[in-house]
């Protein structure tokens, strides 16, 4: 599995913030930066595989990411 699968996979459930998503690289074992985690981020937003959810922030004052349509079927066909 890609990083970007591994992302959209920690956000199959929900929506999730970066410090979540940076716990899900833990849970499944794979090593991975903050900052790689963002460029990744940023590159799957501009792909338009995932958004931003405004709605809410967690304790840390992050808003989650949430998976689009895209996302959604770049997921499934995994």
């Amino acid at each position: 599995m890609t990083n970007k699968e591994y992302i959209l996979d920690s956000l199959a459930d929900g929506d999730e913030a970066e410090t979540q998503i940076k716990e899900f690289f833990k849970f499944v074992g794979v090593d991975i930066s903050i900052d790689e985690i963002r460029k990744l981020i940023s590159e799957m937003l501009h792909d338009g595989l995932i958004c931003v959810n405004e709605k809410w922030v967690n304790e840390v004052g992050e808003n989650p990411y949430a998976m689009t349509d895209k996302g959604k079927e770049l997921w499934n066909k995994k």
